[in-house]
């Protein structure tokens, strides 16, 4: 997915995986999806999607500061240290 959110570029093709999250099983419409993502300029965002009945509803992206990131992490209790 690309997308320009307040004059920056988000791609999903050309920023790096970190870490993904999944809530419920695949094609449940409560389901979703947050996959975080890093850019070459050491930005984060979450690439976000789910079911009709979701947080998720349409695809989208959250773009995230350093501190929400770290906090997104810690809430899906990942051991990911992220050096800037």
């Amino acid at each position: 997915m690309q997308i320009k959110i307040r004059n920056k570029q988000y791609n999903t093709g050309t920023a790096k995986k970190i870490s993904e999250y999944f809530y419920g099983q695949y094609g449940e419409e409560a389901g979703y999806s947050e996959i975080l993502y890093k850019k070459k300029t050491q930005e984060f965002f979450l690439h976000c999607s789910g079911g009709a009945k979701s947080i998720y509803p349409k695809e989208t992206i959250k773009p995230l500061t350093l501190q929400e990131t770290r906090q997104w992490l810690q809430r899906h209790n990942c051991d990911i240290f992220i050096v800037i």
